[in-house]
């Protein structure tokens, strides 16, 4: 009897690892800029805060991703594919990481001042 060998992970998540994080403060950065407007004729900041708990989310779950699937999965140690897969996990642990922390020091900065302020 043949036993088949576990493939690993999905490779997408390690492509959601890699590019999730950025990709997520890229869109809270877009959002949050053109949501001004907005959020200064209705004096309300909820649209900032929704964008940023979302992207805080998706962030956070991309490094959580890059995380748990940054051993070399099962397979043939000399296969340059799976250090490829790796390397996307680690990559996508930090850039994920420092995305996370950026979207959390934007977040600060529109609960603590006011973003309407001084805006033209």
């Amino acid at each position: 009897m043949t036993r088949v060998q576990d493939p690993g992970p999905h490779p997408g998540w390690r492509w959601f690892a890699l590019l999730g994080g950025m990709s997520a403060y890229a869109l809270h950065l877009i959002v949050s800029y053109y949501a001004l407007p907005a959020v200064c004729a209705y004096a309300t900041r909820m649209p900032l805060y929704v964008a940023t708990v979302i992207a805080l989310a998706v962030a956070a779950g991309a490094t959580v991703a890059g995380w748990r699937h940054r051993r070399i999965p099962p397979g043939d140690p000399e296969d340059p594919r799976l250090e490829r897969q790796r390397f996307m996990s680690r990559a996508g642990v930090v850039l994920s990481l420092v995305a996370t922390l950026t979207i959390i020091a934007a977040g600060a900065a529109t609960l603590l001042f006011d973003p309407c302020q001084n805006w033209v």
